[in-house]
């Protein structure tokens, strides 16, 4: 009898689709599996949102994040075939721009290597008006500015402000050296709150 039935089956199949997708789809009419909302697959940047703060990069537990300089771009990637999807990134990221998406089928070809194994971004990086090095990507010395003036003390604003403009266009060594001659030491801030 169970020859029967399996031989039945057998035939069956000649007419009925045989292979089903894997791990969701429906087979025969009916969902036989679904992908959890809490999946941790594919790292998704939003590159607007990035900063280039780099808070990702030092939180990596598989340091599958990497990132160099190229020109006055600085160039991010992240290895699939390396990342144990724990979820560091998106939990240390301050702007929310990056997020474990629920994609899990990341085999690739070797021809695809670059196009699937790879989550590349890129963010332009500001010149020290002093030396010429390179020292922090734009977006994150314009985030930093917007913070500034939202919290800063209202008796400091204006020149702090306009000390952050000049401030920010230099590298933190030249910022050291220069301190006093581009006129931005913080100690003036402490002299006129009467902390100094």
């Amino acid at each position: 009898m169970k020859n029967v039935k399996t031989l039945i089956e057998a035939l069956k199949s000649f007419y009925n689709q045989e292979t089903i997708s894997y791990p969701i789809g429906e087979w025969p009419g009916k969902k036989y599996s679904n992908i959890p909302e809490t999946l941790r697959g594919k790292p998704i940047i939003d590159e607007e949102k990035c900063i280039g703060c780099e808070a990702c990069y030092n939180a990596c537990s598989a340091f599958t994040i990497k990132f160099f300089e190229d020109g006055n771009e600085r160039k991010y990637n992240i290895d699939i075939n390396k990342c144990v999807f724990c979820g560091r990134c998106e939990d240390v990221c301050p702007e929310d721009a990056i997020k474990l998406s629920n994609e899990f089928e990341l085999t690739h070809f070797p021809e695809r290597k670059e196009e699937k194994r790879y989550v590349k971004w890129i963010k332009l990086l500001k010149d020290c008006k002093n030396c010429g090095e390179k020292f922090a990507a734009i977006d994150q010395i314009n985030k930093i500015h917007e913070r500034i003036s939202l919290n800063i003390n209202p008796k400091v604003s204006e020149e702090a402000l306009k000390d952050y403009e000049i401030y920010s266009n230099y590298c933190p060594k030249c910022r050291k050296i220069l301190s006093y001659k581009i006129g931005i030491n913080p100690t003036k801030y402490y002299l006129r709150l009467g902390r100094g």
